[in-house]
């Protein structure tokens, strides 16, 4: 793993999978995650990816299984779709943008296509 001085050490993809048409119950991320080394920080991110996954239980079975691996989510999804659990923050959301959410809590409202992120304060 290389390292730039005074920074600390550069993260490694181990490992990547681009599904098409499976549902989110089949995945069996268990396996995909005792691919990574020990110690490692699994993070899943996905973006405009739960718009596809039509029924809510199998959106929710997504959550329980990163959720199970113990890996840090990243999401960046219309609102409507997000995993972030406060209501408010989803309905607040301006009209077009996503909401980015780090273990189901917003913290950005994003442009869809990455032109602008605008942070939102963290909460008290």
């Amino acid at each position: 793993m290389q390292s730039i001085p005074g920074q600390r050490a550069i993260p490694q993809k181990v490992g990547g999978l681009l599904l098409f048409g499976l549902e989110p119950s089949r995945l069996d991320l268990t396996s995909v995650a005792a691919e990574a080394p020990a110690g490692a920080t699994l993070v899943i991110f996905h973006t405009a990816v739960l718009a596809w996954v039509a029924a809510r239980e199998e959106r929710t079975g997504l959550a329980k299984a990163i959720a199970l691996i113990r890996a840090t989510c990243i999401s960046n999804e219309a609102p409507a779709f997000s995993p972030c659990h406060d209501e408010k923050v989803k309905a607040e959301c301006p009209v077009g943008q996503f909401l980015l959410a780090e273990k189901q809590r917003a913290i950005a409202h994003t442009d869809p296509h990455g032109r602008s992120i605008q942070w939102l304060p963290k909460p008290d």
